[in-house]
């Protein structure tokens, strides 16, 4: 029975530690001020972040179009790697 009450005790004082814990939390969150102190200062400041990104848009699209060139060129090339009537025959 006493250890009962002691394991009971420790839930009871486990749980009030983290009542009093979250309570704490919320008071600060949402009943103060907040300072400059508050706030995480950007590593880059966002022109340079939506710089950036117009230049990396650029550079998927010029590597696509590089690509899609690759691709229409090597149709071109004017020698088949398979030999076509084969392949409609198997299929």
């Amino acid at each position: 029975m006493a250890f009962e009450d002691s394991v009971s005790n420790h839930r009871t004082m486990e749980w009030e530690i983290n009542h009093q814990l979250k309570m704490r939390i919320n008071d600060r969150v949402n009943m103060t001020k907040r300072t400059q102190q508050d706030f995480i200062k950007p590593r880059r400041s966002e022109n340079v972040l939506y710089r950036q990104q117009v230049e990396t848009l650029e550079d998927t699209v010029r590597i696509l179009e590089n690509d899609n060139q690759w691709l229409l060129n090597a149709g071109e090339s004017g020698k088949e790697d398979i030999d076509v009537e084969r392949y409609r025959q198997l299929k």
